[in-house]
Formats: structure tokens, C-alpha cells, sequence
């Protein structure tokens, strides 16, 4: 028998030009820092917190990759 695990992801997009206009920039980095700290001193399987995986980007676009 084969154990199967199964992960579940999510990716948040952001536009680059949104944050900008909309004067986010501190709250992006905001999240990203709690999420950071939170994925740090997580547990594993601690229901009803995402855990941070990894953050990319490229020209256009901030992503953030989440473990659910």
C-alpha cells in the first residue's frame, strides 16, 4: 500500500501597479513579514492558518505561494 498525501496550495497575486497607486506598499510588506513569522513558529497542521511557502515576481506581479 502507497500512503498518498495531498497538499493544497494557494497563490495570491498582486499587480505591482495597483499597490502603487493605491499607496499599499507598507501593508504588502506588512503581510509578507506576519506571514513569514507565522510559518516560522507554526506547528505542523495547525488548522485555519496558511503557512508561507515561498514569495516571486516579476515585472508586473507580486506572488506569494501559501500551504493551506
Amino acid at each position: 500500500m502507497f500512503n498518498v498525501v495531498t497538499f493544497v496550495f494557494t497563490v495570491k497575486v498582486c499587480e505591482k501597479r495597483h499597490i502603487l497607486r493605491e499607496r499599499k506598499g507598507q501593508y504588502v510588506k506588512r503581510e509578507k513579514e506576519v506571514l513569514h513569522i507565522l510559518s516560522l513558529n507554526q506547528k505542523p497542521n495547525v488548522p485555519f492558518f496558511v503557512k508561507l511557502q515561498c514569495t516571486f515576481q516579476d515585472m508586473e506581479r507580486l506572488c506569494i505561494l501559501e500551504l493551506c
